[in-house]
């Protein structure tokens, strides 16, 4: 069965970033059951953050 990837991208507001990364260092990811994490990359100024799922 082939996979079909998804490219999610997130927007945080200014200075919203270390908020959201600390919620997720603390609760996880938060997936839906079958969604898969791949990677992830994030702009230098941390607005925006790319996904692969």
């Amino acid at each position: 069965m082939a996979a079909l990837l998804y490219m999610v991208i997130d927007y945080f507001h200014e200075g919203a970033a270390p908020k959201v990364y600390e919620r997720a260092r603390i609760e996880g990811r938060m997936l839906p059951v079958g969604l898969l994490y791949i990677d992830s990359w994030v702009t230098e100024d941390f607005t925006c953050c790319y996904q692969v799922m």
